[in-house]
């Protein structure tokens, strides 16, 4: 992005947007290195950790809280399978993220989710949520 925005048209680029199909996860290691396991959206080794979180906190108290249900392809699953079933690899996250947020962390270095895909973490609370960002988001 850098050299694009120093070229001869640089001056020109008055916007950049981002769209990307959501819930794959992508995780950052602490050497700052991309996890190469694949965890796509359909994805669906998590139903049992679904269960789990829908016995544990119940559906109303889910849905009073994030305004959503929990499925196999979302991110809290997501990451309570590979806790369970790969847990070095789970104590080896540092960042984790959608892959459309991660093209825009290489490409400027934050760690950014916007509002409707933050939701489909399961780790959101939309209600309370105000504009703020999701709690996961560095500022770095």
């Amino acid at each position: 992005m850098k050299r694009m925005l120093e070229s001869e048209y640089g001056s020109k680029v008055t916007g950049i947007s981002f769209s990307g199909q959501m819930h794959g996860l992508v995780i950052i290691d602490k050497n700052g290195e991309v996890d190469h396991r694949q965890y796509s959206r359909n994805d669906t080794r998590t139903s049992e950790e679904c269960r789990e979180i829908i016995t544990g906190i119940g559906l109303d108290n889910l849905l009073g809280q994030v305004q959503n249900t929990v499925l196999e392809g979302f991110t809290l699953s997501k990451l309570m399978w590979i806790k369970k079933n790969e847990p070095e690899n789970f104590k080896s996250i540092d960042k984790f993220m959608m892959p459309k947020d991660y093209v825009i962390y290489r490409l400027t270095g934050n760690v950014f989710a916007e509002p409707s895909d933050a939701a489909g973490t399961v780790m959101f609370d939309v209600k309370r949520a105000n504009g703020q960002k999701p709690f996961w988001i560095s500022s770095e």
